[in-house]
This record gives structure tokens, C-alpha cells and sequence, in this order.
């Protein structure tokens, strides 16, 4: 566990807080957090830092009550090669928000992820993940945005 202020480690997967109390308390799991965070550098910044990026403008109020929206994740056209010890990934993710059960879900966001994995005493272990977000990041990230490959 990484100390109060420290990014976690690379190995320190899965986090203490698990995907559905990130969604019920953010509207995004992690991988939608993981892909923000990723597009902002955030992983050269303090725990303060990041959450500045994030903070509601004053006065502004939610979009929809809390609880009220469903967000989902649809891993796509999924390219796995294993060789031996080593494999990996390629996919790309759609992010959908459903706003009711008779409105029809919205695009929120789409990108790409490349991820290499080791077998380690019989257990696939991250060693590499890149995820990049071709679209849906908020309109503050215009200025620097850039196509970005894993390679």
C-alpha cells in the first residue's frame, strides 16, 4: 500500500477500493478513472494535484441526480497473442451511459488499450498497460491532447 500522497506502484493492482464503490460514488469505474488520469500525467502528480483536476466548478451541480445514470464499459475487438509466458492485448473500449431504462444509451467516450502480461507461479501479472482515450475527455484536456500510440 502505497504511503498518504504516493501514486501506487505498477504491482499494486487490484486497489483497496473495488470498481463498483468507485462507480456508485464517481459515475466511472476505474478504467474510466485510469484513462483520465493517464491522458493528464497524472502519474508524475500528487494525490492533491489530481484531485484539483476534477473539482466541480463553484456552484455548479450535477447533471443528474446521483445514483440515477448507469455507466457502462464495452471492451471490443480484442487482439490476444500468447506466446509461452508472455502475452498480449490489444482492445479497444467504449464507454455508454444509459440516463433511464426507456432512453437509448449515449457514446461517452472511446479509446484504445495495448496491455503485455507475464506468467508468474501460474498467475497472469500486468507488467506494461498503455490506454489512451481517442474521445469524451472534458474540454479543459483540448489544449493538449495528442494522438498517442503504445509503441
Amino acid at each position: 500500500m502505497p504511503k498518504k500522497g504516493q501514486a501506487p506502484t505498477a504491482n499494486a493492482w487490484p486497489p483497496a477500493i473495488g470498481d463498483e464503490k468507485v462507480k456508485a460514488a464517481t459515475g466511472r469505474n476505474w478504467m474510466g478513472w485510469l484513462v483520465i488520469l493517464n491522458r493528464a500525467n497524472a502519474n508524475a502528480m500528487p494525490h492533491k494535484e489530481i484531485a484539483k483536476l476534477y473539482e466541480r466548478p463553484a456552484g455548479a451541480k450535477p447533471a443528474t441526480p446521483k445514483g440515477y445514470r448507469r455507466g457502462n464499459m464495452m471492451l471490443t475487438n480484442p487482439i490476444i497473442n500468447v506466446e509461452g509466458d508472455v502475452a498480449t492485448a490489444h482492445l479497444i473500449w467504449t464507454g455508454f451511459m444509459n440516463e433511464g431504462v426507456g432512453k437509448p444509451p449515449t457514446l461517452t467516450e472511446q479509446g484504445r488499450e495495448y496491455t503485455e502480461l507475464k506468467k508468474v507461479n501460474g498467475k497472469w501479472m500486468i507488467s506494461r498497460r498503455f490506454i489512451s482515450s481517442d474521445s469524451g475527455l472534458p474540454d479543459k484536456f483540448d489544449a493538449t491532447w495528442k494522438p498517442r500510440e503504445h509503441r
